[in-house]
Formats: structure tokens, C-alpha cells, sequence
């Protein structure tokens, strides 16, 4: 078997790495796909994915997120074709990445699984001596529900796209939203303009930027980051605003919207369930 560590995955390697996904959840019956970029960790430099072969076959594949500093945690991404399990390849994927967070600082770490899987094997939790510590639902759609014409909402709020000149603005309220320091907002920002596969909206509120997200287009819209300024939460706005881009990137051609979220965070699930969303699966993150 050969391993190989990259910092950049070739075009080729993503096709292998998304043929090995469609067998594992084809098998397993589950739903979330790694995140095949490193544009986000913190470390631009640090190889982030690690592949298995077998001869020519991609067996298995490790993908490691590290969007913060090296005393935060951060996650462990770790996919196994069926056919090659207990053949402690999944183990040896995770030696090399320990040796890569070592070399970098990192010691603390979780293993994103689904409850699906663990369903499926329901001895492998206490055989890794690992445990569940946070929860959140893979939600889906792909019959998007729209803003009504004559919604009160489209006077107030318009959608728009992030402009490099509006960095700064966003990423001020990004910071106090998720808790981020401003640098790594700002680092956030403009790594997502960047990409050509990224949508970087924002939702204008009186013409002022009160909210944020980004979809990824590569494979469906697949939207992250999403928040709206405290002062402007329980107003309904979390909803029109996934509807509309919703509505905009529909009009481009995807056709299938996905997202994960908190499973303790009832008010955004709410608002996605009022968009059209359905609650397809439970992603799990598992320590020791």
C-alpha cells in the first residue's frame, strides 16, 4: 500500500477521491462529503490530505480541517472503502496525519463519523474507546422553497455578493459571530472570494451588511459560515435569506442545496425548515 501526503490535491486525485465517496455512501447510507480544499486551514502549507493506494486504486483517504491555531481543535475526516476495511488502513492514515499535527502543533483533535455508520457497527465505539462530544443534522433539499412576491421582508432586505470593498465590514460582524479574532475573519473573507467554486453573499438590511454566507458549488450548494448579526436574529431574516440564495443560485443551475447545522441550535433549524430543508442525517464528532 502507498500513502501520500498533500498539500494540494490534483484535479484527478478530486475525481478519485469523489468516486471512493459515492461507493462509501452508497454502502453505508450515509450523506456528507470531506471538504477537498485547504484554502481555510490555518497552516496554507500543511498537508492536509492524505491518500491510500492500492495498486492504482484509491482505498482510503484521510482529509485533516484545521481552520484555527494549533492550542484550538480541530477535525479528522477518515473514509475507508468497504471492501478494504479491517485491514488497519484507516489506522495508518491516522498515524501520518498525527505525525503532520505534531510537526504543527496540534494535539487536539476530534474523528467526524456519522450515526448512521455507528448504527451499522454498533461495536465500534466501544472497540476505538471513543465517544460522541458533538452533534449536528446534514440537512437537504432539493425543492427550495421561495420568498413570497408580496413578503413585507423584500422592502427591507436585499441579497447581494461580497465585494473586497466590504471585507472589512463583514468581517467585523463575522468575528463577533462565531467568536473569531479579526484577523482570521478577514483571512475567512478573502480566501472565499478566491475561489471560483464559492458564492460569498451577504444580506443588506436598509442597504447595511447585517448577515453572511458562503455556497460552495462544486458538487451541489453546499452553504457555510451563515449568520446574522445578533441585534437582527428572530426576525425572520435567517429564512429569507437562505431562500433567496437559493432562489439566485437555482437560476444558475443547481439544483441541490445541503447544509450542516447544530443539532442544539433550534432557531436556524427552524428557519431551514421553513426554506424546505430535511434533516437527512446526523454527522457525529467522536474522542477518545
Amino acid at each position: 500500500m502507498e500513502i501520500i501526503a498533500k498539500k494540494v490535491l490534483a484535479n484527478e486525485e478530486i475525481k478519485q477521491v469523489k468516486t471512493l465517496m459515492n461507493e462509501i455512501h452508497s454502502h453505508d447510507h450515509t450523506y456528507s462529503d470531506p471538504y477537498l480544499s485547504n484554502e481555510y486551514n490555518y497552516f496554507s502549507d500543511m498537508p492536509a490530505f492524505i491518500l491510500a493506494y492500492q495498486n492504482d486504486l484509491l482505498v482510503g483517504f484521510l482529509m485533516i480541517y484545521a481552520d484555527d491555531k494549533p492550542d484550538e481543535e480541530i477535525d479528522l475526516y477518515i473514509y475507508v472503502l468497504p471492501k478494504f476495511r479491517q485491514r488497519k488502513i484507516a489506522t495508518t492514515l491516522i498515524n501520518r496525519a498525527k505525525i503532520i499535527l505534531n510537526k504543527y502543533g496540534y494535539s487536539n483533535f476530534n474523528y467526524a463519523s456519522e450515526q448512521r455508520f455507528l448504527d451499522e457497527h454498533p461495536q465500534f465505539l466501544g472497540k476505538t474507546k471513543l465517544k460522541i462530544v458533538d452533534e449536528e443534522y446534514n440537512m437537504r433539499t432539493q425543492n427550495p422553497l421561495a420568498n413570497a412576491n408580496d413578503s413585507r421582508l423584500k422592502q427591507d432586505l436585499r441579497l447581494c455578493l461580497l465585494t473586497k470593498d466590504k471585507v472589512k465590514e463583514t468581517a467585523v460582524l463575522h468575528s463577533a459571530a462565531f467568536d473569531n479574532d479579526l484577523t482570521m475573519s478577514l483571512n475567512y473573507l478573502t480566501q472565499g472570494l478566491r475561489n471560483l467554486n464559492q458564492f460569498s453573499f451577504v444580506l443588506l438590511y436598509h442597504n447595511q451588511i447585517i448577515g453572511y454566507c458562503a455556497a460552495d458549488i462544486s458538487k451541489y450548494a453546499y452553504f457555510f459560515g451563515l449568520f446574522i448579526a445578533h441585534k437582527y436574529c428572530n426576525r425572520g431574516f435567517g429564512t429569507f435569506f437562505i431562500k433567496e440564495m437559493m432562489y439566485q443560485l437555482g437560476k444558475k443551475g443547481v439544483k441541490e442545496f445541503v447544509l450542516d447545522v447544530d443539532i442544539n441550535n433550534i432557531p436556524a433549524i427552524k428557519a431551514y425548515l421553513a426554506a424546505g430543508f430535511e434533516i437527512k442525517s446526523e454527522n457525529v464528532y467522536l474522542k477518545k
